[in-house]
């Protein structure tokens, strides 16, 4: 059984990206063939990002974009281009990969892939988790979703190639574009929302666990108190979703799992000395502290009546 796993960095992702092909590495046996959606990676990148030392059980390929097709596409803060190019995937790989798992860059994965890429799809094109702020987005987007609607995170998908390509689920993106292009700002997690809605199995939040600090952020797990707290002992896959990546200095640490980033990025062509490492981390928990003060403060200036809400409190006692 081979795993084809998915990612698109661009040159100021690539080092994550690398973290997150050394994370699999470490917890999967099976043979791993990476996929690289190059929008114009450096040879010199390319070259690193294919050496993992310690490791033969796996391939890396490069998936040239046309980045020519993706010039008007929106980007949002830290969220690039490079976002829009999973949308792609079914006409990138080859016909014979028949799954796929999409992985963000500011992801890391910690433990086995092999149940995940057992699941039984049916007609199913994809599998996700929900989004930690999945009530916000189908209060937003209500128009476009039934009640309840189960809003997924695209920062984590498993793939079913043979019914994405079917369903001719990219033409169907491309014409919903077309005949609105001011969706276009909606960005590609709500949009592949709308055009899959009703065509994607729950995997969990385990298979994406979206951490979001109390005191700092909504959630809409507490509607999932229980799957949450078994999750967060032995989260599958990390997503480091909004501001708390584990590479930023201060954020990282309000983050428990940061440290499993940094031991990933060890196994890499990016890895730091021993000394680096214990200063980064030394930093990172110093900063600690002193960031989540300012967060917190900027929060209730920003939105007073925000610790009224029942997102606050649910939160709390998540």
């Amino acid at each position: 059984m081979e795993f084809n796993i998915v990612l698109a960095p661009d040159n100021n992702y690539v080092k994550h990206a690398a973290a997150v092909m050394a994370s699999v590495l470490t917890f999967n046996s099976k043979y791993i063939h990476f996929w690289i959606l190059d929008e114009g990676l450096s040879d010199e990148h390319k070259r690193k990002l294919s050496i993992f030392d310690g490791y033969s059980n796996y391939k890396v390929s490069f998936a040239k974009i046309n980045k020519e097709e993706f010039r008007e596409f929106p980007e949002s803060g830290y969220i690039t281009r490079a976002m829009w190019y999973r949308l792609k995937i079914g006409t990138l790989l080859p016909a014979s990969v028949t799954v796929c798992l999409y992985l963000d860059c500011d992801t890391i994965v910690n433990s086995d892939l092999t149940e995940l890429f057992s699941t039984k799809f049916g007609s199913k094109c994809v599998a996700a988790g929900i989004d930690c702020l999945y009530e916000k987005f189908n209060k937003n987007y209500s128009r476009f979703f039934h009640k309840g609607h189960p809003y997924f995170n695209s920062g984590v998908l498993l793939i079913n190639l043979e019914q994405w390509r079917r369903q001719k689920i990219e033409d169907k993106i491309m014409t919903f574009l077309k005949d609105g292009p001011e969706r276009m700002k909606m960005l590609d997690q709500t949009i592949l929302n709308i055009i899959l809605n009703g065509n994607v199995l729950d995997f969990g939040i385990r298979n994406n666990f979206q951490f979001t600090p109390k005191y700092l952020g909504e959630t809409s797990y507490f509607k999932r108190k229980e799957e949450y707290r078994n999750a967060k002992n032995s989260p599958q896959i990390i997503h480091f979703v909004g501001e708390f990546k584990p590479w930023k200095l201060g954020y990282n640490a309000i983050n428990p799992y940061y440290k499993l980033y940094l031991s990933a990025l060890a196994k890499t062509q990016w890895k730091m000395t021993e000394a680096e490492i214990n200063s980064f981390v030394e930093k990172s928990e110093k900063l600690k502290k002193s960031v989540f003060l300012s967060l917190l403060f900027k929060q209730l200036k920003r939105k007073p009546w925000w610790i009224f809400r029942k997102y606050f409190w649910n939160r709390i006692f998540l």
